[in-house]
């Protein structure tokens, strides 16, 4: 069987950490991947990490690359990182 992939009009596949809570040195983060269209974001896959250990990521001090950007952000792409780096998030 032959599959033919078509690309959907006007659409973007993206994948974001969408939040987290912080509980004593540990996290939950949720992580998405879905569809964006016209500024409206549609979940296709959702997924919810635990992350045992998070006070590196929590007690970091900031950098240059962090200035001028919110905490959430910051604590955000930290997440990303980390979850990126243990394998757990590979796009």
């Amino acid at each position: 069987m032959t599959v033919q992939y078509k690309p959907i009009r006007d659409v973007k596949l993206v994948h974001a950490i969408t939040s987290f809570y912080k509980s004593g040195e540990s996290a939950n983060v949720d992580y998405k991947i879905g569809t964006l269209a016209d500024d409206t974001f549609e979940p296709l896959v959702e997924k919810t990490f635990w992350i045992d250990d998070a006070s590196d990521i929590f007690n970091k001090p900031l950098t240059s690359d962090d200035l001028g950007k919110t905490y959430d952000e910051v604590i955000l792409a930290r997440l990303e990182d980390h979850l990126r780096t243990k394998g757990e998030i590979k796009l």
